[in-house]
């Protein structure tokens, strides 16, 4: 306490940390007092003997003269504080006062208890064994010492910006000064100086950034803080635009394409891709996409992150075995990617189908009817014309397969086969033939047809795709 030894270098206001530094550097910024005269060294007791040699009114403990925010409390020696001790009235209310102050409490504030008379004489209460002897403050204050600035608290601007104004309340001969910490962001409007009451209007700008950010505007001694909210975090979607499937060596395999698709074979690897695309603003990520085969997720590729504007492909580093039949691949973004606005646009699907060979065994013909007579045929029996068929390519698949049915080459019909590989399967159609001689009946697979399915060309079997019978008609 008192001056003591400095914990730093003395500067223009006294040793560093110690109590008379700091009520002398307050009285200069809020009095306007030049308290680095000599007449200001020197220990806190000294100050009740010296307070006219420093310009001050002293106030013995006990008088009638109230406390007053920045005055400027005076201990006596004590043997606790042999050289005194000397604070800042903070706050002062009815029956405490709060004092702000340097090398004494460890939290830099202190409250005492005041005792109010009723013939109006104050007492404060000793700190312990050091007594008060009274408070002092500038005889002769600056006229700027009993100015305010309303209001003392502004709320936060918007991030698109707004306007403000202070309104400044001051003696006639006290002049002042606008300022501010950050010019980019407060722009005043009208003057920024004066002479006794007056106001400073300013222009908060519009807040590009993502974080929020603050200035201050100091008029006098009086410093005002300015908050402003963060622009809006960028909206970003991604959208799943396609899924694919591909060889190893890159070549993107064609994916239920009627007529002659092309595939990967039966039990063949081959690899899962998706295509992404990002729109918006900024960046997104990092998140994942999941892969699956129906339900079942067979990888995942984690850490990706896009900016606005991006396309780009994921793949899984590890090739999936086609299994038999239809099989759908899904590829949908991870959870981790957060709210999305295009919900509907979360996944996509391919379809992949392992081949499926159909094999024409035989067609041969008979009467449809049991009571008809036999052989030969005459013209006007229905005579059943039967074609025995295997599918494989299973289990569980149905491919429809188109087919016609040719008499002497002319075709005679056509249709469809929803067939449930793997089978082996047998067909009937019925012919009433007109004309007497040798005929020819022949039951074939009909690749190019317009019809809504197809068929796959590859894998097991002898690849008969077309079966003949003569028939004689009499």
């Amino acid at each position: 306490m008192g001056t003591g030894t400095s914990c730093a270098s003395p500067d223009a206001y006294g040793n560093n940390y110690q109590c008379p530094h700091y009520v002398r550097r307050v009285d200069a910024q809020v009095f306007g007092v030049d308290t680095t005269q000599p007449a200001w060294r020197g220990n806190g007791a000294d100050y009740e003997s010296t307070a006219a040699a420093k310009g001050l009114t002293f106030y013995p403990n006990g008088s009638t003269s109230d406390l007053r925010s920045a005055d400027i409390m005076i201990f006596g020696a004590a043997p606790a504080a042999p050289f005194g001790h000397v604070a800042s009235v903070n706050t002062v209310s009815a029956n405490s006062v709060i004092l702000t102050e340097q090398n004494w409490s460890f939290s830099g504030l202190a409250t005492l208890p005041i005792t109010r008379a009723a013939s109006g004489n104050i007492t404060i209460a000793s700190r312990g064994s050091v007594p008060v002897a009274g408070w002092a403050r500038p005889s002769s204050a600056s006229p700027c010492a009993s100015m305010t600035v309303a209001p003392t608290s502004l709320p936060t601007f918007a991030a698109v910006g707004g306007n403000g104004a202070l309104t400044i309340t001051a003696s006639a001969t006290c002049s002042w000064t606008a300022t501010t910490t950050n010019s980019s962001m407060i722009v005043f409007s009208g003057s920024t100086s004066g002479s006794g009451g007056g106001s400073v209007s300013f222009t908060v700008a519009a807040n590009a950034n993502t974080t929020a950010r603050s200035a201050a505007i100091t008029i006098g001694n009086t410093s005002t803080t300015v908050n402003q909210a963060a622009a809006a975090q960028p909206t970003m979607n991604v959208r799943t635009e396609r899924a694919f499937f591909e060889t190893a060596s890159g070549v993107e395999i064609t994916v239920r394409t009627p007529n002659g698709a092309t595939s990967a074979s039966f039990g063949s690897a081959v690899l899962s891709v998706g295509e992404l695309s990002a729109s918006g603003a900024g960046t997104i990520g990092p998140f994942s996409v999941v892969f699956k085969i129906g339900t079942t997720e067979i990888g995942r590729v984690t850490g990706i992150a896009m900016n606005a504007g991006d396309r780009r492909q994921v793949q899984l580093s590890t090739p999936w075995t086609v299994g038999a039949g239809e099989n759908v691949l899904r590829v949908e973004l991870g959870s981790d990617i957060g709210p999305q606005t295009n919900t509907n646009d979360d996944y996509v699907v391919a379809r992949i189908e392992a081949p499926y060979t159909l094999d024409l065994v035989a067609v041969s013909v008979s009467f449809l009817n049991i009571f008809s007579p036999g052989a030969p045929f005459r013209v006007g029996d229905t005579i059943e014309v039967k074609l025995n068929a295997q599918c494989t390519g299973g289990p569980g698949s149905t491919p429809t397969f188109p087919y016609s049915v040719y008499i002497d080459g002319v075709r005679v019909r056509e249709g469809d086969w929803f067939v449930n590989c793997p089978t082996s399967f047998s067909i009937n159609q019925w012919w009433v033939p007109s004309t007497s001689g040798n005929h020819t009946i022949s039951w074939s697979l009909d690749t190019n047809s317009s019809g809504a399915g197809f068929i796959l060309e590859s894998g097991g079997g002898d690849g008969n795709h077309s079966v003949s019978t003569p028939v004689t008609i009499q």
